[in-house]
């Protein structure tokens, strides 16, 4: 396993994915970690990564809907 310290932020992101759902704010925090200061700049960096991962087909888009069920 790598370690977080080790990993871009893609892998961190994918890695917490695995693991359980994933909120915008949590992306948000990952560019904070890395050093990112400026709010518009951490809101860029989590929607650019999105985005990017969205459309590699590595992450989906899903609501909660109650429960353990969602919609995508």
């Amino acid at each position: 396993i790598t370690p977080e310290s080790a990993r871009s932020l893609a892998e961190d992101l994918l890695a917490r994915a695995a693991e359980d759902w994933v909120f915008a704010a949590e992306v948000i925090d990952l560019g904070r970690k890395s050093g990112v200061t400026k709010p518009s700049d951490c809101r860029d960096l989590a929607v650019g990564l999105i985005a990017r991962l969205l459309g590699d087909g590595l992450i989906a888009a899903a609501d909660i809907l109650g429960g353990a069920t969602f919609r995508k």
